[in-house]
């Protein structure tokens, strides 16, 4: 790859409700020593200031802001795929809008690209509660507690790596027209990192932490949103299946560890006696079983 291109990163922001945070989230991307990037913020129907929290920032030319359509689903999936679909760039960078990047995420991953043409570059996630007014962070957990350098798909099929949305930089011709499936509300990035590295991309590891995740109230906790999430864990584990069964790219070994993951999830709600959503969940994994005994006597 020629070094004097000046590659354009297309950095895509879903946001609702985040007007106390998204500010911190932007100052991040525009503190990036490299500069070549341009910044769409999809707003999924914020009914905060988040609106008049952006506004000032749309005074550098680079930065977007644009509503998600009306006749498209609610959500931040939806919100994502339409802003690749305005990007512009040659590459393409999720980021969540309370979460902060390290002021050289770009220029690393750039300068990997420089080297080889990759598909993909991957880096690392910490998850931070407390920045001070002196920039330091209060650090918590990894993201990933290991971090191997090879075989992501494989490793991350069994669980025994993890990338948040924002640790890759990816080759927009590479992720095809709707990489997030929009009508699941959780796992959604798991989903499509199973589907996308199921894909054999050309890839590079880098294991320095370059995306910083916050951690913050808001998760499902009311007994509504604990039923929805396990329902979606369920649903994403039985589209995995179902993908890598249609791109013949399904052991069995792998068959069975997703469809028990799928199992403890089904268990977990009703260990807390929610019920909500059960003949759904049955019916699915019912149908995954049926998938997997045709896999295994084929």
């Amino acid at each position: 790859m020629k070094k004097n291109k000046k590659l354009l990163i297309s950095i895509i922001i879903p946001s609702y409700n985040r007007a106390e945070l998204i500010s911190h989230t932007l100052k991040s991307v525009i503190q990036q020593t490299y500069k070549n990037w341009e910044l769409i913020i999809v707003d999924d129907g914020s009914l905060d200031n988040t609106r008049e929290v952006v506004k000032p920032f749309l005074n550098d030319d680079r930065i977007f802001f644009v509503d998600r359509p009306k006749d498209r689903l609610r959500g931040g999936n939806a919100a994502r795929n339409y802003g690749m679909k305005l990007a512009k760039g040659e590459y393409i960078k999720w980021l969540d809008s309370d979460d902060l990047l390290a002021p050289h995420c770009f220029a690393k991953q750039i300068g990997f690209l420089e080297q080889d043409d990759y598909d993909v570059v991957l880096s690392r996630s910490r998850f931070f509660s407390v920045q001070d007014e002196q920039g330091n962070f209060t650090w918590d957990k990894y993201w990933s507690k290991s971090f191997t350098l090879r075989h992501p798909f494989k490793n991350y099929l069994f669980g025994k790596i993890r990338f948040s949305t924002a640790d890759a930089l990816w080759k927009k011709k590479f992720l095809g027209e709707a990489p997030f499936k929009e009508d699941l509300r959780n796992s959604q990035e798991w989903l499509m990192y199973i589907q996308q590295l199921a894909k054999e991309p050309k890839y590079f590891l880098d294991a320095e932490v370059l995306v910083y995740s916050r951690l913050h109230g808001g998760q499902m906790h009311n007994e509504k949103g604990i039923a929805l999430h396990y329902k979606n864990q369920i649903f994403a584990r039985h589209c995995a299946i179902a993908y890598l069964i249609s791109k013949n790219k399904l052991s069995y070994p792998a068959f069975k560890y997703l469809y028990k993951n799928m199992l403890v999830n089904f268990l977990a709600p009703l260990k807390k006696g929610k019920v909500k959503y059960f003949g759904t969940n049955l019916f699915l994994l019912i149908k995954t079983a049926f998938r997997g005994a045709l896999l295994i006597f084929k």
